[in-house]
């Protein structure tokens, strides 16, 4: 007899290990086969293969979500710098605005200028003509 009862095959059972197979349950239930001899199995194979399965899908998830922030970073970044060009984009546009303005400004005033210039010299041989007029009244009335 075994230490856990199980009858010898042989006469000489109690130099020999006891060979029946003998199934146990692990703390989840799971069923364990081996010999008497054995002893109760420490590991479950099952248990070790779902907690590998579960310690890879852990693994997967961790990658799966690294993955995503790096993609939400890389999204964020593209919509800075998309927003940085629209801005520069813009300041470009209202730069080019204000140098054509400038450019109108500068024409109108070279124009006012010309004008002003056009008035005085127009203003000054009126006067020329005015005083010639003048001393020629002048001159006359005195010849007279």
């Amino acid at each position: 007899v075994c230490a856990y009862g199980h009858p010898g095959t042989r006469e000489c059972g109690g130099k020999l290990a006891c060979a029946r197979q003998v199934t146990w349950c692990c703390p989840q239930g799971h069923s364990l086969h081996g010999t008497c001899a054995d002893g109760r199995s420490t590991h479950c194979r099952t248990c070790i293969a779902l907690e590998e399965r579960e310690a890879e899908i852990w693994r997967q998830e961790r990658l799966t979500a690294a993955k995503r922030e790096a993609a939400e970073r890389k999204v964020c970044e593209l919509r800075a710098q998309v927003q940085e060009m629209a801005i520069d984009e813009a300041w470009q546009q209202e730069a080019e605005m204000l140098d054509r303005e400038k450019e109108l400004l500068s024409q109108e005033l070279t124009k006012s200028q010309k004008r002003k210039r056009a008035r005085e010299a127009k203003a000054a041989r009126r006067k020329q003509q005015q005083q010639a007029e003048d001393s020629k009244t002048q001159d006359a009335s005195l010849l007279s």
